[in-house]
């Protein structure tokens, strides 16, 4: 795959620009001006800087190509990465939203839930080093990265994490979780309660068969790295509890499946969770829950762990042999 062609995204969207260097220079397209205050980096062999943006005028605005798009067509962060791929998004009228300094924060209303500021997409190979490093070592492929819309930021309250969104089965963005990719950020991060997040959701039910559709396997795991991992060995549905512990609202999603699979952490809180999903799910569907192996140390592996270091195949077989 390519980078980003930034001359062709900016024609695309209307931008007219003078180049200068390896940046091109406008008046900025989310707020009126005659003087150009708007520049945006043009530098494939700096993939950090390619295709990042600044307003140094009055809205003091900046990110990279999808935040671009989501500003200019009003669209949420996967649906601009679509756009900018194929010109066109499924089942969406593309809006054009403009806001002067006087104008109240209405992106939660007008859009749903948001995404920080600093959130970038893009294919895996354009990623910063150190987080595509980070990602590759939990076993995160490029086709995972593009299926599930998980992101980076380089800036803002995010910095220096990936960031998976949560979505709900109509691809709706809910709130998020954000891995720290460098050892000396706080691990992990989610939405405040400012953020108005919503309550309940399950990491892993957007790719779940829709209403109406048999539901027959789903592995119930703790945390979205692991569901990232059973997606990989199994390809079986997946659900993670985000940002909570296991509650009602999870109960009624995981009950629509025939068979549910529980591969906990080998923990405290993994064996609450199991308890509670056992207590409350067996009398309306198959409760499985399994032991993962034990490491050459005495301990259990937790599934991302054991899918990297042991491979796909032995996770698959695992889950697989108790079905």
């Amino acid at each position: 795959m390519k980078r980003i062609d930034i001359p062709s995204l900016l024609e695309r969207l209307g931008i007219k620009t003078k180049r200068k260097g390896r940046e091109l220079w406008a008046c900025c397209p989310l707020h009126e001006e005659r003087t150009p205050s708007w520049q945006i980096r043009d530098d494939a062999d700096d993939p950090e800087k390619h295709g990042r943006w600044r307003c140094l005028g009055k809205c003091h605005t900046g990110g990279g190509p999808v935040s671009l798009v989501m500003a200019m067509l009003g669209l949420e962060a996967k649906q601009a990465w679509e756009w900018i791929k194929t010109g066109s998004v499924r089942e969406t009228v593309p809006l054009e939203i403009r806001f002067d300094d006087n104008s109240p924060d209405l992106s939660r209303f007008l859009f749903g839930f948001q995404l920080p500021q600093g959130v970038e997409f893009s294919p895996l190979f354009d990623w910063p080093v150190p987080a595509a490093f980070y990602a590759q070592k939990r076993g995160i492929t490029a086709e995972q990265i593009d299926k599930w819309g998980i992101g980076y930021a380089i800036d803002g309250r995010l910095a220096k994490r990936i960031v998976i969104p949560w979505r709900d089965s109509n691809g709706k963005l809910l709130g998020y979780t954000a891995r720290a990719y460098t050892p000396n950020e706080k691990r992990y991060l989610q939405p405040k309660e400012e953020e108005r997040p919503a309550q309940g959701v399950v990491y892993g039910e957007e790719h779940w068969p829709p209403p109406g559709v048999a539901r027959d396997v789903l592995v119930v795991i703790e945390g979205e790295i692991d569901g990232l991992a059973v997606d990989r060995a199994t390809g079986f549905c997946f659900g993670a509890a985000c940002g909570s512990n296991f509650v009602p609202a999870h109960a009624s999603k995981f009950s629509t499946f025939k068979r549910v699979v529980i591969a906990g952490d080998p923990d405290a809180a993994g064996n609450a969770m199991t308890n509670s999903i056992v207590r409350t799910l067996a009398h309306h569907t198959k409760v499985i829950p399994i032991e993962l192996p034990v490491d050459s140390k005495g301990g259990r592996y937790d599934p991302a762990r054991l899918a990297v270091e042991c491979g796909n195949d032995e996770l698959q077989r695992v889950i697989e042999g108790v079905l």
